[in-house]
């Protein structure tokens, strides 16, 4: 069955946050000399903030069987030409994830899907993110949703 998209609400705050850990988890896990063991990206109050920003969105999906079992994060953004580079209208998703008693149901691909659609509907010209190399999964998934490497951001330990 086809995942419910909704726009977040306050009750669903306490899960999202709850998947902010776990995801933050994972990065630790993939880069412990980049991210902090422990804690959330956000707080109640910035969830609150970001809901009420302009251009920012956050979504949420549900199943027969787990509310909020997965969120998108996301936000418009206008960038006008500059030099070389021409104007564009991005929808930017900043986070995704899915509680794990939700994957493999479709949960993902209804959130992209989903965002894809709400993109074309504020027209804007593509559908970006930021991927971290370790998560191999994740870029699998992304390809399979038909999204393909733009440019990568390369680095020297020092």
């Amino acid at each position: 069955m086809t995942p419910t998209i909704r726009p977040i609400t306050p009750a669903d705050y306490d899960d999202v946050i709850a998947m902010l850990t776990e995801i933050a988890a994972l990065h630790y896990r993939g880069r412990p000399d980049i991210f902090y063991n422990g804690g959330s990206k956000y707080t109640h109050a910035d969830l609150a903030a970001l809901v009420a920003a302009e251009n920012s969105y956050i979504f949420v999906a549900d199943t027969p069987d787990v509310t909020c079992a997965g969120y998108l994060f996301c936000q418009i953004k206008d960038r006008e030409a500059h030099g070389v580079r021409r104007p564009d209208r991005v929808l930017w998703i900043d986070d995704l994830f899915v509680k794990p008693e939700a994957r493999r149901g479709g949960v993902a691909a209804a959130l992209v899907a989903h965002g894809r659609e709400f993109a074309k509907e504020k027209r804007c010209d593509r559908v970006e993110l930021n991927v971290w190399a370790f998560n191999e999964s994740a870029i699998a998934f992304y390809e399979k949703c038909g999204m393909k490497t733009q440019r990568r951001i390369m680095e020297l330990e020092i």
